[in-house]
């Protein structure tokens, strides 16, 4: 769906030059000329001087142009100007939309997108009927200033991590700061950042190559969703009932939200990507095949990718992904581990280490958020994760065997968190999750029943991990709203205040106990890095671990003194290092699902 600026092949410019001299905005013609003739010349003229705008024609030596039908209504006029390739990587959906307006004092003049101001050109975008052009194709076709906009951060590149993709266009002409992305090795499309869903359209099969403002671009499936109060990210051309997501889901970074596909106006298949600072007053009906929203005009702004910056993503250039969703750890018994993942389709999968690390085994559902899981006595595991609804769900190991989902819900303005838990008393569950209103939020479960969700205050950045270092002793980890770890400790049945540990958090911390009396945290530092810091008596320095991390750590205790450290890699493996008396370890790698 995205468009980019042409260029003419040198002899094009030549003989364009010849036939048309006269100026666009002066063209008037005494001569008794129908309209279609003289439209056909004011066109052609300004798409020769459209032409001499671009600067890039060598790359593009082998394009040539067709000037398409004119569509008229009365005083209005447009008509549609595609480029032809014979360029294997160029797709066919390039186009350049001319308007043009008849002045009762010089007749017919007409615009192109680059060779006049922004403004010219959407005053008269704007003027027209919406029976030759509609409210959101002009949305669509609207040009933005620039210089005006603010890039957003925080996303990641909207695939799995580890795999490639290529860029077949972005900043095309009409379709400013947007990016098309073809993804090598998977049709998985990932949300670029944690946040709610709001919009999703799966109902459409077909595809088409005829430009807007024909309004077969409306075909094209999507998902959107929001970041923040003016913060949407927008995925386009989705295949056919691939949607794994609901509205008003959280979806967190490693979740897939859909797949790859070829719907709307496109000549093959690709994600068509987009951010921006606001959505439509109102969403059409998903269930119509026909009809997509778009983002209103001048809204959409460019995005700072955490891997690379917007300005370092060019045109035919090849990139690689770090978005993956967080590794789950528990351990039950000494010698013990049980690792879980969120898998690429959104399924929960486990690896076990008891004495040696066995093979990955699915344990099914469909996850929008990464793992989290809690032993609560020998034999016994939890492991809990945000499903469809957007409630919390957790499946129960016991007595060798693995009960199905059951709902533990969710606080009472929801939830925009991974889920955390952990145990600090046999029989005993005590749930966090970072609430809608960015506070955390805390459910215990005892004696076989749930307690009420209950609010623990704070403005969370991030979502939280606790450890329990003895009976009914358990400290909470959070980053706070300026990035730094912040812990209440709860002891002897009552809670502490928070207390600032510092350091400068880029993912949700991972906490453990190796023994009584003592916890240690892990962070992610700004340089990806894994910190880590240790509570015994009183809090110790930060130690700097290494390693380049994709994912927030996690963290497991399978014995006094010894533990293990979990993380996702650059290549979406799972990797570790264990501490074994006071030594660490290398990393070693255990794959992935």
């Amino acid at each position: 769906m995205n468009t980019r600026r042409f260029n003419a092949l040198p002899f094009f410019i030549a003989v364009i030059a010849l036939i048309w001299l006269l100026p666009i905005r002066a063209l008037s013609f005494a001569e008794a000329q129908s309209d279609s003739i003289i439209l056909n010349k004011v066109f052609q003229a300004t798409l020769h001087e459209y032409i001499l705008t671009t600067e890039e024609e060598a790359q593009y030596s082998g394009r040539h142009f067709e000037l398409g039908e004119i569509h008229t209504d009365g005083e209005w006029a447009y008509t549609v100007v595609q480029g032809v390739t014979t360029k294997e990587q160029d797709s066919l959906d390039d186009f350049v939309v001319l308007l043009a307006y008849n002045d009762p004092y010089g007749g017919w003049y007409a615009l192109a997108p680059e060779n006049n101001t922004s403004e010219e050109y959407n005053s008269l975008l704007n003027s027209f009927p919406d029976r030759l052009i509609d409210e959101s194709t002009k949305a669509y076709l609207w040009q933005p200033n620039l210089y005006l906009a603010a890039n957003f951060s925080g996303h990641s590149l909207p695939w799995p991590a580890g795999r490639d993709g290529y860029v077949p266009k972005k900043n095309g002409s009409g379709h400013e700061n947007q990016i098309d992305f073809n993804i090598y090795g998977t049709d998985a499309i990932y949300a670029s950042k944690p946040g709610t869903v709001v919009f999703v359209k799966e109902s459409s099969s077909a595809n088409c190559t005829t430009p807007p403002p024909d309004l077969c671009w409306k075909k094209a499936n999507m998902v959107v969703i929001q970041h923040g109060p003016s913060e949407y990210s927008w995925y386009v051309h989705l295949a056919y009932n691939s949607v794994p997501v609901n509205v008003g889901s959280y979806v967190g970074l490693g979740t897939k939200i859909g797949l790859e596909g070829s719907t709307g106006y496109a000549s093959g298949k690709h994600l068509h990507y987009m951010v921006s600072n606001s959505v439509p007053n109102e969403w059409p009906k998903s269930s119509n095949p026909n009809d997509a929203p778009w983002p209103p005009r001048g809204s959409i702004i460019a995005v700072d990718f955490e891997e690379y910056p917007w300005s370092e993503l060019k045109q035919y250039g090849t990139y690689v992904s770090q978005n993956t969703s967080d590794p789950a750890a528990v351990s039950w018994e000494k010698g013990r581990i049980d690792l879980f993942v969120q898998s690429e389709n959104n399924g929960l999968w486990q690896k076990t280490y008891s004495g040696v690390w066995g093979s990955w085994t699915s344990l099914g559902g469909i996850l929008v958020s990464a793992p989290d899981a809690a032993s609560w006595g020998s034999g016994h595991v939890d492991v809990y994760a945000r499903g469809i609804d957007n409630n919390i769900y957790y499946q129960r190991y016991l007595n060798g065997s693995w009960s199905g989902w059951a709902s533990a819900g969710q606080p009472p303005d929801g939830a925009n968190s991974d889920p955390s838990a952990v145990s600090r008393s046999n029989g005993c569950i005590d749930l966090f999750v970072r609430g809608g209103d960015n506070a955390l939020w805390h459910r215990p479960h005892s004696n076989g029943s749930w307690g009420s969700w209950t609010s623990l205050g704070g403005f969370l950045s991030t979502g939280p991990d606790a450890a329990s270092w003895g009976s009914n002793h358990m400290d909470v980890y959070v980053s706070g709203s300026d990035n730094a770890l912040y812990y209440r400790r709860h002891s002897n049945g009552s809670w502490g205040r928070w207390q600032w540990l510092g350091g400068e958090l880029t993912a949700d911390p991972g906490a453990v106990s190796p023994n009584s009396n003592q916890v240690s945290v892990f962070v992610r530092g700004i340089t990806n890095e894994l910190w880590h810091r240790t509570y015994n008596g009183n809090w110790g320095d930060w130690e700097l671990l290494g390693g380049y991390l994709t994912s927030d750590p996690d963290a497991a205790s399978w014995g006094d003194g010894h533990l293990d450290v979990f993380v996702r890699g650059t290549d979406d493996n799972i990797y570790h290092r264990w501490n074994l008396g006071g030594l660490w370890s290398g990393w070693g790698s255990l794959g992935r699902p």
